[in-house]
């Protein structure tokens, strides 16, 4: 290392960071947190820590501005405003991340720095992003998972939608590298629910195309992936258009469509080039090969694994490198060149141990806990200022205490003799809720009975697939040049026969918690989880048994509830018997509309007042005004003798008025709409 390099990285890395340090508040007991976690709020010497800044600038240029294009430095050296320059700064990161994502980490880190000397939350929050881009570009997922964390934090911060979404697509995409995919699919839904501009609109649409079409559901894969197509040909985003051309390419090459994953990834790869895009002409060069080698034409995709090896390489991307040695090590096998593939495979092996290990997954399950405890002690710390002012309120009214004492002696006789009817009512009440639950679970466990029943004989088939080419892999008249592809054939069938028993697994999970016994014992609960997984039962049960048009579930969950205290099982039943009747709605209108009506049920959650909002809206038949004040009322049906019991409401009703001191309102217009609100007190 140079005199010159050893300054830069000794300003930046111990005097800049004790001055950034120095701002936060000590307090005893507590640990110095990371300079990465300090919020902007505590930067009260910018002027000293801008100075140090400067300083470190004018050594280092010599190092970091070198690296960078000539148009992106005379860009930078034309910028005088402090602010100006974070944003600029920001901005070739941005561009640079495919590239050299080394040299767009160190314009993100060098943004970052500036931005929090200057209080610029803003410019801070998109610094953070593209560190945490660069870092997963590079194959550092808990940095990368820190840094869009700490965007989250700033941006929501700022009530800036469009910076919230960015780094819900971010943390979802880590999610996915490492195999969690449904919390995956939880982010990019968010991100979508946000309504943010158009770029993170595409990229939400394009994301939740692969996650579906990693769960082989093709159609919804490509309805999404279609979706984002139009959406960034609209805004003439080129680069956008050819990652969604990607994604329909891929998904078509998982059908075994290989002609037309051929085609769509041959028009993607025509505009990266165009673009000059290093990272994604090599993913697509990759994707290319693999559809060539699954035709036969082995020598050509060796010529796009090369370049893409080529390009990963250079722009130092281990996740590509890892995947284009998987498809060289396939390849060369089906040539039957077995030392050409074994040298490939360890290669393989090498870089894919380094990118993603058991010790990283724990790392970034580690980093997101920290996120969620450190939001835990946030919540704490208002109680105890609530707590805090009660005890004011107590001791200020502390001399009318005897007065309520006096009060409660008179109404206590009172109370007494209407205890005993109340409990007599509450046995009954449980006794209800209990019936009115099994009967709606034996609704649903008779549909979902239908839907697993896919899974299963997708099961059975491949696992008759698989035993007949085991069969013709050991016959002795089987040419030893198909037994490759008979092992791939083998292979695909054991896959499926695994991502199938993972989908019945995830149904009948669904079922028993939902049908687990209920205590009475309160406790704190995410109202958005309970939503998710009442929506995907009714949605399993609804795929079975509908014969007709089968309604759109439109969730948009608004992130960050507060907690509600409750028994879960009891919110559940309520949504569930609001959903039932959605469903019985939209199918109703459904069989006598026409063939353009959508049957459509949105939910929604939201924070009103300190309270958690809830709403279920369908488009179906309504409620007809003359009989809308009555639906509350037990045993009261509109439904066709033996379709209803008459509960389902009143129980609801029931349950979050008087056991949660919530609010539960309904709003219709017929063949038009119906929306319930349930809204319940926060803790």
């Amino acid at each position: 290392m140079s005199l010159m390099q050893f300054l830069c990285a000794f300003l930046r890395e111990y005097v800049w960071n004790s001055y950034l340090l120095s701002d936060f508040p000590s307090k005893t007991g507590l640990p110095t947190p990371n300079v990465t976690t300090i919020h902007v709020g505590y930067c009260r010497k910018g002027a000293m820590k801008l100075s140090v800044y400067v300083l470190s600038l004018l050594l280092c240029a010599g190092t970091a501005l070198a690296q960078l294009p000539d148009s992106a430095a005379r860009k930078i050296a034309a910028v005088t405003a402090p602010r100006d320059r974070v944003d600029v700064l920001n901005e070739i990161s941005w561009d640079l991340r495919h590239n050299l994502p080394n040299l767009a980490l160190d314009l993100a880190l060098e943004a970052r720095d500036l931005a929090d000397s200057l209080g610029y939350a803003e410019g801070l929050g998109w610094a953070f992003r593209n560190e945490g881009v660069s870092e997963y570009i590079l194959g550092n997922y808990a940095d990368a998972l820190t840094s869009n964390m700490e965007a989250l934090r700033i941006f929501e911060r700022l009530e800036d939608r469009d910076g919230i979404a960015s780094s819900y697509l971010n943390i979802g995409l880590i999610h996915w590298q490492v195999g969690n995919l449904d919390d995956a699919l939880r982010y990019f839904l968010d991100a979508l629910n946000l309504e943010a501009s158009t770029r993170q609109q595409g990229t939400a649409n394009a994301n939740i195309g692969l996650i579906y079409a990693e769960r082989a559901e093709f159609e919804h894969a490509l309805a999404f992936s279609h979706r984002a197509l139009q959406v960034y040909r609209a805004a003439n985003d080129r680069l956008g258009e050819s990652t969604a051309l990607n994604n329909i390419g891929w998904i078509h090459e998982l059908q075994l469509n290989f002609d037309e994953a051929l085609r769509q990834y041959m028009r993607s790869l025509k505009i990266r080039e165009e673009l000059g895009d290093s990272r994604r002409i090599a993913s697509v060069c990759i994707s290319i090969g693999s559809v060539l080698s699954a035709k036969g034409r082995f020598n050509r995709a060796l010529r796009y694994f090369s370049r893409a090896l080529a390009l990963s390489r250079r722009i130092g991307d281990k996740k590509l490198v890892q995947d284009t040695y998987q498809e060289l090590a396939s390849t060369y096998e089906a040539l039957g060149n077995f030392e050409e593939a074994y040298k490939h495979h360890v290669r393989y092996a090498a870089i894919k141990d380094s990118v993603l290990d058991e010790q990283k997954a724990l790392d970034i399950a580690k980093v997101e806990a920290n996120f969620r405890i450190e939001q835990a002690e946030q919540e704490v710390m208002l109680l105890k200022r609530s707590q805090q002012l009660q005890q004011t309120i107590v001791y200020a009214t502390s001399g009318g205490l005897l007065l309520v004492l006096i009060f409660s002696v008179i109404i206590f006789l009172a109370y007494r003799s209407k205890s005993r009817i109340n409990q007599q009512l509450k046995a009954t009440q449980k006794q209800l809720i209990v019936q009115e639950k099994l009967a709606s679970l034996g609704q649903l466990t008779a549909g979902i009975a239908h839907e697993i029943q896919n899974p299963l004989n997708f099961i059975k088939n491949f696992s008759e697939v698989s035993k007949e080419l085991l069969d013709e892999y050991s016959d002795e008249q089987t040419p030893t040049e198909q037994k490759p592809a008979l092992l791939g054939d083998i292979r695909q069938s054991i896959e499926k026969i695994h991502e199938h028993g993972k989908r019945a697994d995830g149904i009948v999970r669904g079922m028993m918690l939902h049908a687990r016994s209920s205590s009475e014992e309160r406790q704190f609960a995410d109202v958005n989880n309970l939503l998710a997984s009442v929506v995907e039962l009714a949605g399993h049960g609804t795929t079975a048994m509908q014969t007709g048009r089968q309604p759109v579930f439109d969730t948009r969950l608004a992130p960050m509830l507060p907690t509600v205290k409750i028994v879960p099982q009891d919110l559940s039943q309520v949504f569930l018997n609001i959903l039932n009747n959605a469903i019985d709605a939209t199918s109703e209108r459904a069989r006598s509309a026409d063939e353009d009506f959508e049957p459509r049920i949105t939910i929604e959650s939201s924070v009103h007042n300190r309270s958690v909002r809830i709403c279920i809206r369908d488009n179906g038949t309504g409620i007809p005004e003359s009989v809308r004040s009555r639906i509350f009322e037990p045993f009261y049906t509109t439904k066709e003798t033996g379709k209803g019991t008459g509960l389902g409401l009143a129980i609801s009703y029931d349950i979050v008025v008087h056991k949660y001191n919530g609010t539960m309102e309904v709003n219709s217009k017929e063949n038009a709409y119906t929306e319930f609100i349930v809204t319940l007190p926060a803790e």
